[in-house]
């Protein structure tokens, strides 16, 4: 269990209410995949997974997280080399791998809207249907997300200082939801 208090009966009800229960886990196979990363961190066990599919159930999961003081670790992508989507203390892992819109191409700013689970194959093959390319990092991992990608501070291709901060804005959920 993690830092809260909650049993794990109520915990995958109350999470199955929130999102569809064929997107929350607590098989222990599952949990063993998600201990873990591409680093060389500790594993650690999650109490549960969530696989959300947009920001109103992230907000849910978070919101339903932070009144139990269960403790909750964002994951976009299926691989990590710091170990970052690792829990600290077991509780409620929030994989958005599923979150894979990319909502808005600007050709003439040359910038996109993505959600957290776009990696970037999805990303390199929507920009080529407008002439466009992302500024991949050196060797990109083709299941590794842009927001984790770029979260990790892996060097960009690009002989311009000024292009180094790839995200302009973000979208955050607070602990209380908002």
């Amino acid at each position: 269990m993690g830092a809260g208090e909650f049993s794990r009966e109520s915990l995958l009800k109350d999470l199955s209410s929130m999102v569809a229960g064929e997107r929350v886990f607590s098989d222990t196979e599952t949990l063993k995949k998600y201990a873990q990363d591409t680093s060389r961190a500790p594993s650690r066990m999650p109490d549960v997974v969530v696989k959300v599919t947009s920001t109103a159930e992230v907000q849910k999961v978070v919101t339903y997280a932070n009144e139990k003081s269960i403790p909750v670790t964002p994951r976009s992508s299926a691989v990590g080399f710091y170990g970052a989507g690792i829990p600290q203390e077991g509780g409620i892992i929030i994989d958005m791998t599923l979150m894979k819109r990319i909502m808005r191409v600007d050709t003439r700013n040359k910038w996109v809207l993505i959600e957290p689970g776009v990696t970037y194959g999805e990303l390199q093959k929507e920009l080529a249907k407008h002439g466009m390319r992302a500024l991949n990092p050196l060797l990109p991992h083709q299941d590794k997300s842009v927001i984790t990608s770029t979260l990790e501070r892996e060097p960009k291709l690009t002989p311009k200082h000024h292009l180094d901060e790839t995200i302009l804005t973000m979208e955050l959920v607070l602990p209380t939801g908002e």
